[in-house]
């Protein structure tokens, strides 16, 4: 009696902590990738480098029903690599716990690649679109009548716009996650949709790779003069 009575183990709470470490691991190779791919430099270019934090005032969560989401904050750098006023490149988002009425508690990450098209206004002040697509992550506390929910990940997309004041930078940005949740204890499954509006703000940091010239043609002409 005193063997059975032992407390072990659920088998659900074993998937619950492969779940959750699953997730974790996932978030740090998505950033490692991200930093591991900002380094291809081309040489002939400008780079920006964006920090950008964000507030979404509201939030949806999408299948059969609407379900309503608090605010939550998010933090998003961006490397852009940028020809004549026209920057690509790639970020990583990442969302911060937020509650979702009537269904938990959500985080969420994200890697994508991303458009900019600049239109200069005054010196050193420019408006922009934004364009982003990619690949996002959800992390839950999330049920179905009692069975633990996995999320399996899908396709991310934003767009917007913001201006650029001397570096400092202001957006409204439209983002969408693709997710499927899936039982583990069942063969039950969901296809959700998160999206939200957020206020991002960030500053710029600007360098730019072009190799200068050793000798200029006016230094040339002086040495032949010389000679």
């Amino acid at each position: 009696r005193d063997l059975h009575s032992f407390p072990t183990r659920r088998s659900s709470d074993l998937r619950t902590f492969k779940c959750h470490g699953g997730a974790q691991m996932r978030k740090i190779l998505i950033l490692s990738l991200c930093m591991l791919l900002s380094t291809a430099v081309p040489a002939q270019c400008g780079v920006n480098m964006l920090l950008k934090l964000g507030i979404a005032p509201s939030s949806q969560l999408d299948n059969d029903s609407k379900y309503e989401g608090d605010p939550g904050v998010s933090l998003s750098p961006e490397v852009y690599y940028n020809f004549n006023n026209i920057c690509f490149g790639m970020g990583f988002n990442q969302l911060f716990k937020r509650k979702i009425k009537d269904k938990g508690e959500l985080s969420g990450s994200n890697i994508y690649f991303a458009l900019r098209p600049m239109l200069k206004v005054l010196e050193n002040e420019y408006v922009y679109l934004i364009g982003q697509a990619g690949w996002g992550m959800i992390n839950h506390n999330f049920d179905y009548k009692g069975e633990e929910l996995e999320d399996k990940g899908g396709f991310y997309y934003g767009v917007g716009g913001g201006v650029d004041l001397h570096g400092f930078i202001f957006e409204l940005l439209f983002t969408s996650n693709k997710a499927t949740f899936k039982s583990l204890d069942s063969n039950y499954s969901e296809e959700d949709e998160y999206t939200m509006m957020t206020i991002n703000a960030g500053y710029r940091f600007s360098m730019s790779l072009a190799k200068k010239d050793k000798k200029t043609e006016k230094d040339e002409e002086f040495e032949e003069d010389e000679a």
